[in-house]
């Protein structure tokens, strides 16, 4: 499995976009190990195809990057409709700085 993550910046068109693929091959989608990796392969694609919007200096995560991200994981999450990755996803909420890996509880 493979899918594509963008980024869609607000003043340029979807064709214009950076896109990435985040392989899915040999993860069990069927369990929370297998999402967990799925999400931080999806996370870290994200911050690849934003990178433009992060600033090369200072510590502080410009607006647009977080948004940017946050908008990128949102579609591709969506696109997978797996119900473990939207839990996984859901328990960060929208207000998440994608700059550390996620640290999650189990989802039961």
């Amino acid at each position: 499995f493979t899918l594509l993550v963008v980024a869609t910046p607000a003043v340029a068109c979807a064709a214009a976009a950076p896109t990435m693929r985040v392989d899915a091959t040999g993860l069990d989608l069927r369990t929370q190990e297998g999402v967990s990796v799925l999400y931080g392969r999806i996370r870290l694609a994200a911050r690849e195809v934003c990178r433009s919007h992060r600033a090369a200096t200072g510590t502080r995560v410009p607006a647009a990057f977080a948004r940017c991200v946050r908008d990128a994981v949102d579609g591709a999450v969506y696109s997978w409709r797996l119900p473990l990755l939207a839990a996984l996803h859901d328990e960060f909420g929208a207000d998440w700085l994608p700059v550390d890996p996620p640290r999650r509880k189990t989802i039961i």
